[in-house]
């Protein structure tokens, strides 16, 4: 079947032989089925295959995963774990102590208020790229990191875990300055979830419970004063990894948790469809909404449904460059002055990252091929050419000054947020390609892969040199 793609993004097509029944009961409807106690219940369109069930075949998009797992590969496990291991005081027999590890540089050097967030993120990118791939690399680096950070909760006790101590949370709660350290947390809590979901690493789900334990018998006993201001520092999306714990285990505690960091100066302007982003933080904003987006799909909340998919539009309609990145020098700013912020820090990678996700989610619910138009345009403009194809270090900005240059990462002096979330972008090309229902597999990107629909027993490949020509080949075989 070739198909001309002139003037269209997103392909759709039914026969007898393609429909089936859908399944919707995961972080993204349609995903890890057997695994979660809370099912998704909201009504939804398309519904995901697993990521396992995709493959990459060759193209720009898989050169850029294989430098990304190259990268991936050749970072040491127990240089990741150093700065937990020097929080507890456990060290490996060979590794000796403290001043004998030649450690990381950038934001995971050991005076950094963020290390560790490094870890997290490759957590989720190690079950990603074993999803993608099967091979096995991912699946033994990802183990030992959780072995690793086993290890250290259990001299921390209580379930904390982090490369940082304790206080810092302290200080946060008293709203003393600090950096952000549920920012942190949250990749380590969405790591280890991911590594049971991709990799079906049962002992990342017994940690990342007893650290969901920890947070909630520290937080519950607090005031409404001090939750509102702690919750003014940059927490990440830690409440959608709260939502997604509590849809794994059905216990009410993780609810609780995720709904404890509803934040109110942000989330209630949206509720009453206002713009009142301002110069605020973009990246502080959208995982928010991307907990919206799972309460909605595990409560059917409308309120939630409706402030994602107005906040949504407002970022795509009034707060998105071109190449469909947002954001100057990390912050939004007045839509009538876009001309006034060209600069060479526009674009922060970490914020398409999170727009992406929030699209997938859109989408699931809707079907709406304007949204895999933006996708389309975010992933090929931006998160494809994140990636340096001599090196395969990443960007943190889009530069869009006329005459400016992209500044990537170093192997290991960086780690910026974009560098952990970049791990996982160049990991997941294969995730939304293709979504079905029951009137058949719709084709959203113009990809050389291959998707296997288990409970159909057919497999379908994709041939194309999109772009640069307009036309793809679909192959079924049963």
């Amino acid at each position: 079947m070739r198909i001309d793609m002139n003037k269209k993004v997103l392909v759709a097509f039914a026969a007898s032989v393609l429909s089936a029944g859908m399944s919707a009961q995961s972080v993204y409807p349609g995903q890890h089925h057997g695994k979660m106690k809370i099912e998704t219940v909201a009504p939804v369109s398309v519904a995901s295959f697993d990521l396992k069930d995709v493959r990459l075949l060759p193209s720009r998009f898989r050169d850029n995963m294989l430098r990304d797992s190259a990268w991936m590969v050749s970072l040491d496990v127990n240089r990741l774990l150093h700065s937990f291991r020097t929080n507890a005081g456990v060290f490996a027999g060979r590794e000796g102590g403290y001043m004998t590890v030649k450690k990381l540089g950038g934001w995971e050097s050991l005076d950094c208020e963020l290390r560790g967030h490094t870890t997290g993120h490759l957590l989720s990118a190690f079950g990603l790229m074993y999803a993608a791939t099967g091979s096995e690399i991912f699946k033994l680096k990802g183990d030992s990191l959780v072995n690793g950070l086993e290890e250290v909760q259990k001299a921390l006790k209580g379930g904390y875990l982090s490369a940082y101590p304790e206080e810092l949370i302290h200080r946060n709660m008293q709203g003393k300055g600090v950096w952000a350290p549920w920012y942190t947390l949250h990749k380590l809590f969405s790591g280890l979830i991911d590594q049971y979901l991709y990799a079906d690493n049962r002992t990342a789900l017994e940690v990342v419970t007893r650290m969901g334990d920890w947070a909630y018998n520290k937080l519950k006993p607090l005031s409404e004063e001090t939750r509102r201001l702690m919750i003014r520092n940059e927490f990440g999306g830690v409440n959608e990894s709260f939502y997604n714990l509590y849809a794994i285990t059905g216990e009410e505690r993780y609810q609780w948790l995720a709904e404890y960091f509803y934040h109110n100066d942000v989330i209630d302007p949206l509720k009453e469809q206002r713009d009142d982003l301002g110069t605020k933080h973009t990246n502080t904003f959208i995982p928010k909404v991307l907990a919206e987006a799972r309460h909605y799909e595990l409560t059917q909340n409308e309120t939630s449904r409706k402030l994602s998919e107005y906040f949504w539009h407002a970022m795509i309609d009034h707060h998105t460059y071109a190449p469909g990145c947002s954001s100057d020098k990390e912050h939004f700013f007045d839509p009538k002055k876009f001309s006034q912020h060209l600069t060479g820090y526009t674009g922060e990678t970490c914020c398409t990252y999170n727009m992406l996700k929030l699209s997938r989610h859109l989408f699931c619910w809707t079907g709406d091929s304007s949204i895999a138009d933006y996708y389309e345009r975010a992933l090929y403009n931006h998160i494809l050419g994140q990636q340096d194809p001599e090196t395969g270090m990443v960007a943190y900005f889009l530069p869009l000054l006329s005459g400016s240059h992209k500044l990537y990462s170093t192997k290991e002096n960086s780690f910026w947020c974009c560098v952990g979330s970049g791990f996982e972008n160049h990991a997941k090309y294969g995730e939304a390609i293709y979504y079905h229902n029951d009137q058949g597999i719709y084709v959203n990107l113009f990809i050389p892969s291959q998707v296997n629909w288990r409970e159909k027993g057919l497999t379908l490949s994709q041939e194309t040199n999109f772009p640069a020509n307009e036309t793809t080949q679909l192959s079924i075989r049963r």
